[in-house]
């Protein structure tokens, strides 16, 4: 059950929400990057995941708001570590990230 739950919710809502906070913070701080205009694209509401209560399954309980968070600062850290260059981007989008926790 917990092989189930990361491969087909976990994963996908972790890439999910990274995809667009990079989107987000791209389009806002950087000029001629790629516009994101939700009225074409569409607009997916995440933030319903991250106000689930934490799951119990059988032996575990699983907080998705804290894998998540878990997810997103390893992700962070990791391509902070790979790009120097981008340091204050990812600064940014860690700031986000702990702004709307």
């Amino acid at each position: 059950m917990q092989l189930a739950l990361d491969e087909e919710i976990l994963g996908p809502l972790c890439t999910d929400v990274e995809t667009d906070l990079r989107l987000h913070i791209h389009s806002a701080r950087l000029t001629g990057v790629v516009d994101v205009d939700p009225v074409q694209t569409g607009v997916k509401d995440l933030s319903q995941f991250l106000r689930i209560s934490p799951l119990r399954l059988v032996t575990k309980e699983v907080d998705i708001r804290s894998r998540l968070i878990h997810y997103l600062n390893a992700s962070f850290h990791n391509h902070t570590a790979v790009s120097l260059h981008n340091w204050k981007v990812r600064c940014v989008l860690y700031l986000y990230v702990l702004s709307a926790t």
